[in-house]
């Protein structure tokens, strides 16, 4: 007869149990150590910013309950504050202080208009969707959507939902119904509104400009976003028409179509001058940076070697070309970290140190100075050249130059203050 021993059966489990916690701990201490000994190695490359607190812009009232940091906007002067309360079930808009009525819902995108005297959300009141603008309801439909201000703050256009349709209103007129549509763009000098739509067909697709429909075309894509060129003379987007795999995108520019690609893969953006377009497409499996005139007969096309691009293409106010790509890093720790992805900054055609997180800049009025916000294992901080910002909990930047670009402004919150924060860039 063999006689096993029991306690010896228990044993091997427990065994197993400790040396997968043990295996457990180094596998995390590979992963997280490299990088917060690696975050601490960059603090000693930079100054820090030396920002001071300036102005107490709102503090938030303790009955409200725990702050939802998503929910917090300021207008572009950092001047105003609107944030989203929770009282029971209902949600509650608070604009400078004054507390708004309660609802059901409350979107959490808060638009202020860029002089910051106007401010527009949507909310829901029982089966029914609001149109709230400066604290009163104006509209009331089955759904609203895609709120936006004239640059001049003088106009607000927005989409509702009437039963199966939707259509756009700008100022108290009411555009034809279509079977959707998409995000209203105002023209620079705020005379002119474009969006694009879909006809009775879920294909059939167009652009709107000032209510006249343009070209169909026939597109499994159904989004478009037209931009208007800095003199508001002319209305450009891109098209990617036909099925999935046989699909061809193209860039059109007033009534004009581009070269076609197998996709265009952003939105058009027109240089500050207006002279030039740039948009990322891709073909044959690559991604290429083009840029065109506004004829659409020169094209510069940059092949791009990222694994995958993380935002639109965009111009600096000096003209310089930049967009967010990201590649996986090619290093010891590639095979024990396969899912880790390092992020850049290209600024035409130079590629920016790598970070850990998304990060785009926001440039100084002469194109010549850029801030970033930033996020790492330790906290949020900003950047801007050589120099770094504390370290910040969950928190807002909203970065601001001033005119002669020698001052930033950013935002924080520390507890339930919100303050605006204020360094020198020099």
């Amino acid at each position: 007869m063999i006689i096993v021993d029991k306690r010896k059966l228990l044993l091997i489990p427990v065994g197993l149990l400790a040396l997968v916690i043990v295996l457990y701990v180094i596998l995390i201490s590979i992963i997280i150590l490299p990088l917060i000994i690696s975050s601490f190695a960059e603090d000693f490359q930079f100054k820090p910013l030396n920002e001071t607190k300036v102005t107490k812009v709102a503090t938030i009232p303790k009955e409200y309950g725990d702050v939802s940091h998503s929910l917090i906007f300021l207008d572009p002067n950092l001047t105003r504050v609107g944030y989203v309360m929770y009282k029971g079930e209902k949600a509650i808009a608070v604009i400078d202080g004054v507390v708004g009525r309660p609802y059901d819902y409350i979107d959490w995108l808060f638009i202020f208009s860029s002089d910051g005297k106007h401010v527009a959300y949507e909310a829901r009141d029982g089966e029914q969707e609001v149109v709230v603008l400066d604290g009163k309801e104006i509209r009331k439909h089955d759904g609203v959507m895609y709120f936006t201000f004239s640059p001049d703050s003088q106009r607000i256009a927005y989409a509702m939902k009437a039963g199966e349709k939707k259509f756009v209103t700008v100022d108290d007129s009411e555009h034809k119904q279509y079977e959707g549509v998409g995000q209203i763009v105002f023209s620079p000098d705020s005379k002119n509104v474009a969006y694009g739509a879909t006809g009775s067909h879920w294909d059939d697709l167009f652009v709107v400009v000032n209510g006249k429909e343009g070209k169909v075309y026939k597109s499994r894509n159904p989004y478009i976003r037209p931009v208007f060129s800095p003199d508001s003379k002319l209305v450009a987007y891109v098209i990617n028409e036909g099925e999935y795999g046989n699909m061809k995108g193209f860039l059109v520019v007033g009534e004009k179509e581009g070269r076609k690609y197998d996709s265009i893969a952003s939105d058009p953006v027109f240089s500050p001058d207006g002279r030039r377009i740039a948009f990322h497409a891709r073909n044959k499996g690559k991604y290429y940076l083009v840029v065109t005139d506004t004829s659409l007969r020169e094209y510069e096309e940059t092949e791009l070697t990222y694994d995958d691009l993380n935002s639109e293409v965009y111009f600096s106010p000096d003209g310089k070309i930049y967009f967010a790509a990201s590649r996986k890093p090619k290093n010891v720790l590639s095979p024990i970290v396969p899912d880790r992805i390092e992020y850049y900054v290209v600024i035409d055609g130079k590629e920016s140190r790598s970070f850990n997180s998304l990060a785009l800049p926001v440039f100084s009025p002469d194109g010549k100075k850029a801030v970033y916000e930033m996020f790492s294992l330790r906290g949020s901080f900003i950047e801007i050249g050589k120099k770094r910002s504390r370290y910040y909990g969950p928190t807002y930047f909203y970065p601001q130059f001033s005119p002669d670009g020698k001052k930033l402004n950013f935002v924080v919150m520390e507890g339930r203050d919100i303050w605006i924060m204020e360094a020198y860039t020099n």
